[in-house]
């Protein structure tokens, strides 16, 4: 299987480059996928859709501050618009799409959704948490897991977008999971290929949400 999968934005040496976890690579590898990284920059985005990828990932890498979208500024390649050309082939070709912590804001915000700055941060950037899922996914995942958090931004109900529905939210009411109801996407503010306080209900989601069994 062939994965799309968009980059983390850095500056070094004052010029911009594109940045991969390997923990991606190895994660996603175990699971039979090959991984095919996309450039931010890359006026050439039809060649990668020709490799008719079977699923598109949307990493990680700092959380999308909405003042400050590229999208909103320029019209030339950045992150924010191979995101979004990103979801319109897939929401046109029904291809699955995972977002993986800002990945999940991106199909948010694409969705017509909002972020906010959560009130307390500092209980969500490099600690775990518990989540708590929906009577639907409760029935097949457990009424709770502890996860991995690395975000500052994050969703609320009220910020959630109306095609989007939560699978899992914190006691705070952080919403840290959500699926589309029509379309075979799914996004999870928390890293499953990281390391993880449970990496069973992380292979679990994975995996079902790959065999196409999630939603069902």
């Amino acid at each position: 299987m062939i994965a799309l999968i968009t980059q983390r934005e850095i500056k070094t040496y004052n010029k911009k480059s594109d940045q991969l976890e390997e923990s991606y690579i190895s994660y996603f590898e175990k699971k039979g996928i090959n991984l095919v990284p996309i450039p931010n920059n890359t006026n050439n985005f039809d060649f990668y859709l020709g490799l008719h990828p079977s699923l598109i990932i949307l990493s990680g890498g700092g959380d999308i501050d909405p003042q400050k979208l590229c999208i909103k500024k320029q019209n030339f390649p950045c992150r924010e618009l191979i995101e979004r050309n990103l979801l319109d082939y897939a929401s046109k070709n029904k291809t699955p799409v995972l977002g993986i912590c800002r990945g999940m804001q991106a199909i948010n915000y694409y969705f017509g959704g909002e972020l906010i700055k959560l009130d307390d941060p500092e209980s969500h950037v490099a600690k775990d948490h518990y989540v708590y899922f929906t009577d639907h996914f409760g029935r097949k995942l457990g009424k709770k897991a502890k996860v991995n958090s690395f975000h500052n931004y994050g969703i609320t109900k009220k910020d959630l977008s109306k095609s989007l529905e939560a699978i899992a939210s914190t006691e705070q009411g952080v919403i840290e999971a959500v699926y589309h109801p029509n379309l075979p996407i799914l996004g999870l503010e928390w890293h499953p290929e990281r390391l993880s306080p449970d990496d069973k209900i992380n292979d679990l989601i994975i995996d079902s949400f790959l065999a196409g069994g999630l939603f069902k």
